[in-house]
């Protein structure tokens, strides 16, 4: 499973301090206060030397209705659309996302992703190769995206949040689809202070 800590404090949630003593510094703190420094997503200091990743740069996702994905992940979930206006004239073969200022979500048409190799470009109806992943979000944030969810006609696979564990330990979670039939995990910490 992918977590995102788009609203959530974790080792992973740090912008370049700087010294290595400055960020194992403000890892130990955001872990005993709860709160990230900062939302990004790079492994702190203190865990380079055991991880060889260390950052999530994209999810590539086949999409068969653009402006629907763009409407899902952009006006329902409030991603910031990357080189739209491109894609839109024909110079970028396909449109991202952006998650935050270190990750971005790639949206592929069909056709496109056909043409690179794209293994989840199939026509045989089969399962795509990626089950789900997973958007971490502060407890407020989830309940306002669980409302314009359900206000978008979103698919609910679960609509109760649920215990789940993940990269931080145990959340609460909903599960969703996106138009194209991606499953999307939204979930909070109990534990973060908002």
């Amino acid at each position: 499973m992918l977590a995102f800590g788009l609203l959530a404090a974790s080792p992973w949630s740090f912008r370049a301090c700087a010294t290595r003593g400055a960020r194992d510094r403000a890892g130990a703190s955001a872990a005993r206060s709860g709160r990230a420094c900062v939302l990004t997503m790079a492994r702190n200091s203190g865990e380079t030397e055991k991880y060889m990743v260390v950052d999530l740069d994209h999810m590539a996702l086949t999409c068969w209705d653009i402006p629907a994905g763009i409407r899902f992940y952009g006006d329902v979930l409030k991603l910031e659309p990357v080189r739209l206006a491109e894609f839109e004239r024909g110079e970028a073969p396909f449109v991202s996302l952006r998650l935050n200022s270190r990750c971005i979500i790639d949206l592929f048409p069909k056709d496109e992703a056909a043409k690179s190799g794209m293994s989840a470009a199939r026509d045989d109806n089969k399962e795509l190769g990626m089950s789900h992943f997973c958007l971490t979000l502060s407890k407020p944030n989830f309940n306002t995206a669980v409302e314009r969810l359900k206000a978008a006609g979103t698919p609910f696979d679960v609509e109760e949040p649920i215990r789940r564990f993940g990269a931080r330990g145990i959340g609460m979670s909903i599960y969703v689809r996106d138009p194209d039939g991606n499953q999307v995990e939204l979930r909070y910490y109990p534990n973060d202070k908002d």
